[in-house]
């Protein structure tokens, strides 16, 4: 089971008019946490995340570390950030944050995005090893 957004073709860039639906999406995600079927199985069973080619600027970040952070629905086995455009260290500092919140994930994947300094790619590499 995955959730994919976006694709390898070309870059999705990011519009005020999208925000809405970066919003609906974490909120379905918090409303499948508390539906009526799903319980513990579905609560620890892992899912899959790709995020390709899509511009993912800070508020949209802070929106899905809210929703991917989480334990209780389900752990992050694969984590997919590639060609993101990030701006600065937002995109270095999700990873981070995702990776130390999902003590189960397997695969990570940051590839063809931007890194600023030597210390932020220190610090990835040091949270995923």
């Amino acid at each position: 089971e995955g959730l994919y957004i976006g694709d390898y073709k070309s870059l999705i860039r990011y519009d005020r008019a999208l925000l809405p639906h970066w919003v609906e999406f974490c909120d379905s995600l918090f409303n499948w946490q508390f539906a009526h079927f799903s319980g513990t199985i579905e609560r620890t069973h892992p899912f899959r995340v790709y995020m390709i080619s899509i511009e993912l600027p800070s508020n949209v970040l802070k929106l899905l570390r809210t929703c991917l952070v989480r334990t209780d629905l389900g752990h992050v086995e694969e984590l997919d950030l590639t060609r993101n455009n990030f701006q600065g260290s937002d995109g270095i500092n999700f990873a981070i944050e995702i990776i130390q919140s999902q003590e189960k994930m397997t695969q990570f994947s940051y590839e063809q995005n931007p890194v600023d300094n030597d210390q932020d790619c220190q610090r990835l590499v040091g949270a995923i090893v």
